[in-house]
């Protein structure tokens, strides 16, 4: 399987490279005409028809009514009659492992590329479990090599060394100065952001914002538990990762210094049900709508984005429900390994986590339906991810589109959730590292498109038609992206 992998992903670049140079001496001159096509601009709540727009290398060159844009002589025509164009995806919630060619059946930045995500932002590179001291460090070279063309996959933009604490999946126990050296070895390192974890010791929590904003680092994390949400906010925090990890402690405010996971977990749990306990969803929102609105306020006051990462759920109650079903679905061919053998064996942490009391699932989901509706309102920066490239059934790709379901879902319309994984993700990399360069179809943005058989801006499930992928300026057809999709029989 590992064998086939390499050599889809050889046949991947051979077959987006006919008849469209590839990276390298001639993609500066490369020049590529998607005409006559219905243009989602996604600049405003829009749809332009008989467009055509105009790519040159890595960029958009003209944007314009098809009558109007003189097309080069030299140029490749990408015929967009009756389809829609609009910008390609984001998934700002991520995680790469150095090993994914043995975990998936498939490279996930194929898998990313053939869903039409053309960004990705890494929250996490993940060692394997047995390699647990390995040096993040691959991952940059990763990210060289498919800005050079030489690997084919989405841009990506990533994190190096977590701000992680004791009780944390990769614990790093802090001294004095520790968390300050960690935040220079991620800047002279080249990496994008820094990540904190929600065990991250209060005692430091100071000096890393301190360190962060001195270099001018973004900061991006879970909620540090000992710090809580309004000091953390309050205190630099640019970003919160999960829209759902606010139900853990700032709704139930269990945690205790010193708690383990699990203890923090089980006294969540137990908590948290006794507050829905015979409790309808419109009782429970009106009773709880004061305190959600004093939290969201906080986030919004303080000029927080928030990561909406919340399909999980989703793919949960599809597992629970009808574990025959879940495994016969398009997404679990491409699933990791280890994800298909656990839950194959009920042996998931949501299978564990809900199988004996399937309604939490289902609070859980109404519950982030509530959150992320209430933050949108008050103008809180929304944003694409989903933590997929690491296991619970978050295939690579594929979930973004269950996260854009899941948003629309909970209130947005299909404007405003596309929003989140384009318009929006870009101008969070702008103040990541200022420059704001994808998300619209605009002269000089990057050449990240999707071309789709049906409108979005009616239903997003359009999207999932893709009749073609540009990532930065490199066209892949329908039919190549079919062909890497294949599967070992």
């Amino acid at each position: 399987m590992k064998k086939l992998a390499h050599i889809l992903l050889l046949s991947f670049i051979l077959a987006a490279c006919a008849g469209v140079p590839s990276e390298g001496d001639v993609q500066e001159t490369q020049k590529i005409a998607i005409t006559h096509v219905n243009l989602v601009p996604m600049t405003t709540e829009i749809i332009l028809a008989n467009q055509t727009v105009l790519i040159e290398g890595t960029r958009i060159a003209a944007v314009g009514p098809a009558d109007e844009i003189k097309i080069p002589k030299n140029a490749t025509i990408i015929d967009g009659t009756g389809a829609y164009l609009m910008p390609s995806l984001a998934d700002m919630h991520m995680h790469t492992m150095p090993n994914w060619d043995e975990q998936f059946p498939i490279s996930p930045f194929v898998l990313y590329l053939a869903n039409g995500v053309t960004t990705v932002r890494n929250l996490d590179p993940r060692p394997d479990t047995e390699h647990e001291t390995i040096s993040p460090d691959y991952v940059l070279a990763w990210r060289d090599e498919i800005q050079n063309g030489s690997r084919p996959g989405p841009t990506m933009y990533t994190t190096g060394i977590s701000l992680q604490g004791p009780n944390d999946w990769k614990p790093i126990v802090f001294e004095a100065g520790d968390a300050e050296k960690v935040v220079q070895q991620n800047v002279d390192g080249g990496y994008d952001f820094l990540k904190i974890f929600e065990f991250f010791p209060a005692a430091h929590f100071a000096e890393v914002m301190a360190a962060a904003q001195e270099q001018g680092m973004y900061v991006i994390g879970h909620i540090p538990m000992e710090v809580g949400l309004e000091a953390a906010v309050n205190g630099g925090m640019d970003e919160i990762a999960h829209v759902i990890p606010i139900l853990y402690w700032e709704r139930t405010n269990v945690y205790v210094q010193g708690m383990t996971r699990n203890e923090f977990m089980q006294a969540w749990q137990q908590k948290y049900l006794a507050q829905w306990d015979g409790v309808d969803p419109e009782t429970w929102y009106a009773r709880e709508k004061e305190n959600i609105a004093e939290i969201v306020e906080i986030i919004r006051s303080n000029g927080v984005n928030v990561c909406t990462t919340g399909v999980g759920p989703d793919i949960t109650r599809d597992l629970i429900t009808n574990y025959d079903s879940f495994i016969e679905r398009v997404d679990m061919q491409y699933a990791r390994r280890r994800y298909l053998d656990l839950i194959a064996h009920g042996e998931d942490s949501s299978q564990k986590a809900f199988s004996q009391n399937p309604g939490l699932v289902d609070i859980f989901i109404y519950e982030r339906d509530v959150w992320i509706r209430e933050l949108h309102n008050v103008g809180v920066t929304l944003i694409a991810g989903t933590d997929s490239g690491f296991g619970q059934g978050l295939v690579p790709g594929f979930s973004l589109h269950g996260e854009l379901f899941a948003l629309v879902d909970a209130g947005l319309t299909p404007y405003e959730a596309i929003a989140t994984s384009t318009v929006n993700a870009s101008r969070v990399v702008e103040q990541m590292i200022g420059v704001d360069d994808f998300g619209t179809i605009e002269v000089s943005k990057r050449a990240d498109l999707i071309l789709v058989g049906g409108n979005p801006l009616e239903d997003v499930t359009n999207i999932q038609d893709i009749r073609g992928v540009m990532a930065a300026g490199r066209w892949y057809s329908h039919e190549t992206l079919d062909e890497m999709l294949l599967l070992e029989e």
